[in-house]
């Protein structure tokens, strides 16, 4: 059995229509609705059905996805979690990479491309981001220490990270919220890595095995 759960986040018929062909579990995120064909698909999980989901916070986008994952104890029998955007394309040997990585080498996370540091606060702004860390008794001189990055919220991580990163993050977001409301989005990904450095985890990288066509579509 795979350790893994592939997810794909979607958020109409069209994003639904780009990656069902892969046969992996989808979660759609947002308030569009979807035809029958879609809805009547077993591996689709609408996450405004869920118990426990903040579909009302439409900046949050994919981080949206993630909470409901954690908070609804969905894919509870894998112990990875690879959630990605419905705009990428996935090389025919994605998921044996994945699950012989993960089987042979200890993981924290995977990303799928890594760009330089110079990029890093590109979209967002340097001092929200550091008065975010002094709220959480970070020091902001963490983020020197990030030479590379996996951008992008394409990440396969193991479920008690994503765990921890929620109840993090989700806490403390509306600071944000109230700064930057319009680049709301951009600021989880950064994040996200910031959070695994702050507690000494590294990035493994597997390249060459998805493509990230960076449609934005969320974007402004």
């Amino acid at each position: 059995m795979s350790n893994v759960a592939i997810i794909f986040i979607c958020h109409d018929n069209d994003s639904i229509s780009k990656v069902i062909h892969h046969n992996h579990f989808i979660i759609l995120v947002g308030d569009k609705e979807i035809s029958d064909e879609y809805s009547k698909y077993p591996k689709l999980t609408i996450a405004r059905n869920l118990k426990d989901n903040i579909e009302e916070e439409k900046k949050l986008l994919t981080f949206t996805a993630w909470y409901a994952i954690i908070k609804n104890d969905l894919f509870l029998e894998y112990k990875y979690l690879c959630i990605l955007e419905y705009d990428v394309n996935l090389n025919d040997s994605f998921e044996k990479c994945i699950n012989d990585k993960i089987n042979n080498d200890e993981v924290f996370n995977i990303s799928f491309y890594h760009v330089h540091k110079n990029s890093f606060y590109y979209d967002v702004n340097i001092n929200i981001i550091n008065e975010f860390l002094e709220s959480k008794n970070i020091n902001k001189e963490i983020v020197s220490q990030i030479n590379e990055w996996g951008a992008s919220t394409n990440q396969c991580m193991r479920r008690d990270i994503l765990n921890d990163f929620i109840d993090w993050y989700y806490p403390s977001y509306s600071y944000i919220k109230s700064r930057d409301f319009k680049m709301l989005s951009f600021y989880h990904e950064r994040l996200y890595m910031i959070y695994l450095k702050s507690r000494n985890m590294n990035v493994t990288y597997l390249f060459n095995i998805l493509h990230h066509l960076e449609n934005r579509s969320h974007r402004e």
